[in-house]
């Protein structure tokens, strides 16, 4: 059995979903080859040749829904409330359900269809509840929402939300007072959810996406919605709390996908970039490990201050049912 499990400051979801079209065509006989148990999960090819077992925190099968999503994060978001920082991340192989995990359907609108609803739309009608609810107490604070919105591609970050790129991409700058951060990155104030569904919209119709033979709309870059909450008290003393949300690009097995060219660039950088965010986290949940890497790569170090310490991370890691893709599944 493989043990995937870490550290209470890191919660490991796996989610699978069903099998799509082109799975049908292979013949697959889908969710029939994983079994599940608990929060154990038996992965086995159709002939049941080859088999692995892993341990998560949490395991969601094919008839999960986005609202069974909820439990996995509504921690991080009080905390984030309080003060700390948290990350949420969909992780796993191009074309497994990332961005619907993390957004919802592609027509998805506010106010409609609520229950598919992805982890961000979720955690920032979270956030607003518990605002109005701290408000509704009487508790004697001012609190004050922003959100920012980036993409990684090729190790080249920019703002979603500016005008223009900018030549180069922007820089990530560590000091001690803010930490790592991005210079120049745009903030935006939010005092309701229509906001935030706005900027969403707005960012998602600049990022790179690109069609694979996996993925007809594969995301070619990370994005990182980032939502800072911040309390103040009349005394001028202040408690800042960040939530990263992430949905990132898929790891790639270019013989499936076909890709070529620019392409093939792409998905070199994009398994590298995650190769580097396992690495982190993995280091992360070793006891008496001093050195965390997380200058390997421009997402482990963004993130640098919203995965160790205190801050919470939820991962999420998506998966196809089909046996056709078992060795991206058992990574």
């Amino acid at each position: 059995m493989i043990k995937t499990h870490v550290d209470e400051n890191v919660h490991v979801v796996g989610r699978f979903r069903p099998v799509n079209t082109n799975e049908k065509r292979m013949g697959s006989k889908g969710p029939e080859e994983i079994k599940i148990d608990g929060n154990t999960v038996s992965i086995s090819t159709a002939s049941g040749t080859s088999k692995q077992t892993f341990c998560l925190d949490q395991i969601l099968d094919c008839n999960a829904t986005q609202e069974d999503l909820g439990s996995s994060f509504h921690v991080i978001v009080d905390d984030v409330l309080a003060g700390y920082n948290g990350t949420i991340l969909a992780y796993g192989q191009t074309g497994s359900g990332k961005t619907h995990t993390m957004l919802g359907p592609p027509d998805l609108k506010p106010g409609t269809g609520l229950n598919s609803h992805g982890v961000i739309p979720r955690a920032s009608a979270m956030i607003f509840d518990r605002i109005s609810k701290h408000r509704a107490s009487g508790v004697s604070s001012s609190i004050r929402v922003s959100c920012s919105f980036i993409e990684i591609y090729q190790e080249e970050v920019q703002d979603l939300l500016a005008s223009q790129p900018v030549a180069g991409g922007l820089r990530i700058r560590e000091d001690a007072s803010k930490g790592a951060h991005i210079e120049g990155l745009s903030e935006h104030n939010v005092t309701e959810l229509k906001t935030v569904w706005d900027l969403l919209s707005r960012g998602l119709g600049k990022r790179k996406t690109a069609s694979t033979m996996m993925n007809e709309n594969s995301s070619r870059s990370h994005s990182l919605f980032i939502v800072t909450v911040t309390q103040e008290w009349a005394d001028g003393t202040q408690q800042v709390g960040k939530l990263h949300l992430g949905d990132l690009a898929g790891s790639e097995n270019v013989k499936k996908s076909q890709v070529a060219g620019t392409g093939f660039v792409e998905a070199a950088g994009i398994n590298k970039s995650l190769s580097a965010l396992g690495g982190c986290i993995n280091a992360l949940t070793e006891k008496g490990r001093r050195h965390i890497p997380y200058r390997d790569s421009r997402l482990t170090f963004l993130l640098k201050e919203s995965l160790g310490g205190n801050a919470k991370t939820t991962l999420i890691v998506t998966c196809s049912s089909h046996s056709y893709n078992l060795e991206e599944r058992a990574l």
